[in-house]
């Protein structure tokens, strides 16, 4: 629309220099004439000039848009290195928690969202252990200097995976906080695991 009505103004311009042909001297020249000239090019100026700001401003808009697609774009692959890399180490813990072969639970990245279980057994032992090897591997593949976990988790969970968790527990560098009751409901191997690693005991 913009450049419509600059043609239009260019198009004034060049009737009125034709009027002005006809003159032959500048006495001649109508100050009206003189002043619709200076009034159209100045309002032609204006719209050269809205012209160009919006043009650039469509620019900005398409490359942000662009932008944002990009980013998109890259965080979804960065999800999607970061999910597989979790799965492939769950089910390398999961594989040391049983002895026969059990299921591991997947992780599905999305940007505004997450998906996390069994796709087999959505118990609630199951659970809790689930959420003990993804701290673990997260443990084990990031930065994170410690992790805490309470009695509450481990109460479901069966002795043979529950002790086989434990002897994963001593296998890290890092500090793993575990508050525990009722230490005598457990198994021997259990119960010498965390004599041997305790810092903290409250009570008998």
């Amino acid at each position: 629309e913009l450049d419509l009505l600059v043609n239009s103004c260019n198009e004034e311009i060049s009737d009125l220099l034709k009027q002005l042909d006809l003159y032959q001297n500048e006495k001649d020249l109508s100050k009206i004439v003189l002043s619709k000239i200076e009034t159209i090019v100045s309002h032609k100026r204006e719209l050269i000039a809205e012209t160009d700001s919006y043009d650039k401003l469509k620019s900005l808009k398409d490359s942000k848009k662009l932008s944002a697609k990009r980013l998109e774009q890259e965080i979804g692959t960065i999800l999607i290195q970061l999910q597989n890399k979790i799965n492939m180490e769950l089910v390398n813990m999961n594989s040391k928690i049983y002895t026969i072969q059990h299921q591991a639970p997947v992780l599905n990245l999305k940007q505004k969202s997450y998906d996390y279980s069994s796709l087999d057994d959505n118990g609630t032992g199951t659970n809790y252990k689930n959420l003990i090897i993804l701290d673990l591997c997260l443990l084990s593949q990031t930065c994170l200097p410690c992790i805490i976990h309470d009695s509450l988790l481990f109460k479901n969970i069966g002795d043979q995976p529950l002790e086989n968790l434990f002897v994963q527990y001593t296998t890290f560098n890092k500090q793993i906080f575990i508050a525990f009751d009722r230490l005598s409901t457990y198994s021997e191997k259990i119960i010498t695991i965390l004599e041997n690693n305790k810092v903290l005991q409250l009570g008998d």
